[in-house]
């Protein structure tokens, strides 16, 4: 899904991906066992001119949740997956900067968050100030897949 405000790909727009891995973080994972941990990878990627600017805003840091929302019986309340991921890329990227800029985050998922049942992953990212949490102006969602806990 695109971030917002997207100003165009000469400028600055974005995108985000998300899949489910295996508790080893390799494989993709459709079907994982209540008693193992995964892996949420989301995948950034940004590109325009203004990037490297945006990416390199002293100050500024990405905040990554993971969610779930149950799609199926036994019903259970859409939940945060692993901790919140406060992402500073203080390496810097020379003006202009490669296209497309590509980042990867890792959100570890502990084994036994989930009960049995199906999930829809979804993801949200945000710019904030760094340090005292403020929202920055550029946002972003994307939905990963439909994956299955299964009783141990």
């Amino acid at each position: 899904m695109p971030f917002e405000p997207n100003y165009g790909a000469n400028t600055f727009a974005g995108e985000a991906l998300a899949k489910v891995l295996d508790p080893t973080g390799q494989a993709p994972a459709e079907i994982i066992k209540v008693t193992d941990a995964f892996v949420v990878r989301v995948t950034l990627t940004f590109e325009g001119s203004a990037a490297p600017i945006m990416l390199n805003n002293h100050g500024f840091e990405w905040l990554v949740i993971a969610y779930v929302d149950n799609v199926g019986p036994p019903w259970h309340e859409e939940q945060q997956i692993g901790a919140n991921k406060e992402v500073f890329w203080d390496s810097y990227t020379p003006f202009p900067g490669p296209a497309p800029l590509t980042y990867t985050v890792d959100i570890d998922v502990p084994a036994g968050t989930l009960l049995p049942g199906i999930y829809k992953l979804g993801v949200v990212i945000t710019s904030q100030v760094a340090g005292d949490g403020a929202t920055g102006n550029i946002y972003g969602f994307t939905e990963g897949a439909v994956f299955q806990i299964a009783a141990g």
